[in-house]
């Protein structure tokens, strides 16, 4: 058949590495990257896919550590566990509690013989309390231990952030503790009317999204987004390794491109993007 009367696809037919790139995908993840603000962005098939992919296929020297917070998903628990870390260098801390973080490190630290890296594992909203982490603090402390940050923003995109259209707009927050803001974060202290617009997450209403110790963040579509898949968002290298490594993604057939138009379409709406005619 020809270009002009062959049928469009309705599936991906294969993996992205094999059948199942497309314009649209690659397209896309340019965008998504764009949104959260990140160098590049990689697709998965969901948010479960993607918390299993960078935790299993990091590449774990002797003496790394991880240390979670005690209440994450169990795809980032299953995620660590399918992956190559030694044995006994899986810590946690107590939910939310940055001091007991603190400890926790240096703990870890103790324990290092040699020179090793540390990951941090949160989430931004926990969905069972809708609680919000500390991410500030906790990427500070990042930061100053040399230790990096994994966020699933599963439960704060859409919800949080401060691009979004004013239909979607939330009341102040007060977890978000808006005083500690600095001038860079266009915060009017004064201002006691400041309302929080669901978006693209909690790191963009933090303005945290290029934080030095943030490794990548997850954002999952089947919450808020109101379709189906997830994206990573964090450094060229990070996600051409992925790319390279990730089992999930490596082997799993890609999403079809109904799929992607209806990512597409849901962040446009969340970020305010008028179709021609509105």
């Amino acid at each position: 058949a020809t270009s002009e009367t062959r049928q469009p696809l309705l599936g991906a037919t294969g993996s992205r590495l094999l059948s199942g790139d497309s314009n649209l995908a690659r397209s896309l993840e340019e965008k998504l990257a764009q949104f959260h603000n990140r160098p590049a962005a990689l697709l998965f098939n969901s948010g479960y896919d993607a918390n299993l992919s960078i935790l299993s296929s990091l590449p774990y020297a002797h003496g790394d550590a991880i240390v979670m917070d005690e209440l994450v998903h169990n795809s980032l628990v299953m995620g660590v566990r399918m992956g190559r870390l030694e044995k006994g260098r899986v810590f946690s801390f107590k939910h939310n509690d940055v001091m007991d973080l603190k400890r926790v490190l240096g703990e870890v630290s103790s324990r290092s013989s040699s020179p090793s890296s540390t990951l941090i594992v949160i989430e931004s909203v926990y969905s069972m309390d809708g609680d919000i982490a500390p991410l500030n603090e906790i990427l500070e402390l990042a930061q100053d231990k040399g230790a990096g940050v994994i966020l699933d923003e599963a439960h704060g995109l859409g919800v949080y952030g401060h691009t979004n259209t004013q239909d979607l707009e939330l009341a102040t927050d007060k977890k978000l503790d808006f005083e500690s803001f600095d001038g860079q974060n266009n915060t009017d202290k004064n201002n006691k009317d400041i309302k929080v617009k669901g978006g693209t997450g909690v790191l963009s209403a933090l303005n945290l999204e290029n934080h030095p110790a943030l490794l990548c963040s997850i954002h999952t579509f089947g919450k808020a987004a109101g379709c189906h898949g997830a994206v990573v968002a964090g450094s060229s290298t990070l996600i051409s390794y992925l790319v390279n490594y990730a089992r999930p993604f490596v082997y799993s057939t890609a999403l079809p491109p109904h799929s992607l138009v209806s990512i597409q379409k849901s962040y446009e709406s969340m970020m305010g993007v008028k179709e021609k005619g509105d």
